[in-house]
């Protein structure tokens, strides 16, 4: 496995029964710290009152809120304006000594707004949160923050777009597969440089872990919802055409390169033209369209290929027993 798989494993697999007692107690006091954070800076001038009118003035109505505020908002308004004011009063929040990062502006406003939006539990929040911690710092370490602050960006705002990522996509639930997704989107989204070094005011290095729990947050929702109720609806498919351990009909996805298999027995003649037919309907919701011109209905019995990925996919003799392989 690569790292990105490593990673959305063990994203997907967490659960809050794997944390150790102490380490529950530690993040309710970081959590707790970050919320006193925020609440000063709802009341404060600066890049925090300019950003929670941005956020009341356009953010859609949700169940997310602005802390310190009595206004509900949606889960991607709410991360950047409360992860904004997590870093306002300045350097007063956490920072993690090796990544050299303040992980917890970016991560508990992320994993907060999804939380509420979701009506999760507060097993829900603390597991995101402590998920979220282990992978920034592991990803800050990595990152060296000497060579990351030698070309001029922001490790907080970099690694804090991953963690962001891996702590919604955690309260979402995000199966192996679509937190690979997501972590390629925030991979995506990372960004933030060192100009706020020149400023008097704090404003954009402020800003910069707001757009980081803004852009995290995304990257899952993003992940959750395109393409993957083609997907669900093809394994439903899959699992009622199932004949014992036998499919009589398979679906593959990589990105938005898609394999549909189907038993080439007689009496599965005409499934091809249907399940191609039902992509397109389940497709058109999303406003996605087939490609017709990289689309083509093949027989591999009959010695026909394709192309997926690189690969030639065909049916080959075997060399010894008799039969073949695909």
């Amino acid at each position: 496995m690569n790292a990105t798989e490593i990673i959305a494993s063990y994203v997907s697999g967490f659960c809050f029964e794997d944390i150790p007692q102490e380490v529950v107690m530690r993040c309710k006091t970081v959590i707790l710290d970050t919320l006193g954070v925020m609440i000063r800076a709802s009341i404060s001038k600066g890049a925090s009152e300019r950003i929670l009118r941005f956020g009341s003035r356009f953010g859609r109505h949700g169940r997310s809120t602005l802390i310190g505020t009595n206004t509900k908002t949606d889960p991607i308004t709410a991360a950047l304006v409360n992860g904004t004011t997590a870093h306002d009063i300045i350097e007063l929040d956490e920072v993690h000594s090796r990544a050299n990062t303040h992980t917890a502006a970016v991560l508990v406003p992320a994993a907060l707004a999804v939380t509420e939006d979701q009506a999760g539990s507060g097993k829900n929040l603390l597991s995101a949160v402590v998920l979220g911690f282990d992978i920034e710092c592991r990803i800050g370490i990595a990152l060296d923050n000497a060579r990351v602050y030698g070309r001029a960006f922001h490790p907080t705002s970099i690694a804090g777009c991953f963690c962001a990522a891996v702590a919604a996509g955690h309260v979402l639930k995000l199966n192996k597969a679509q937190a690979q997704y997501a972590l390629g989107l925030a991979g995506s989204q990372a960004c933030g440089l060192i100009a706020w070094e020149n400023e008097s005011e704090h404003m954009s290095k402020s800003f910069q872990t707001g757009v980081a729990a803004r852009n995290g947050v995304i990257s899952p929702l993003a992940a959750n919802i395109y393409l993957n109720e083609v997907d669900w609806a093809f394994d439903e498919i899959r699992c009622k055409t199932a004949q014992g351990p036998y499919e009589a009909g398979n679906y593959h996805r990589f990105a938005d390169d898609i394999v549909i298999t189907v038993s080439g027995h007689r009496s599965k003649r005409g499934w091809a033209e249907r399940a191609l037919s039902r992509l397109e309907e389940d497709l058109a919701p999303l406003r996605v369209s087939i490609n017709w011109e990289k689309t083509k209905i093949v027989n591999i019995l009959s010695g026909e290929s394709f192309g997926f990925l690189g690969f030639d996919i065909r049916r080959v003799a075997k060399k010894e027993g008799g039969g073949y392989f695909i």
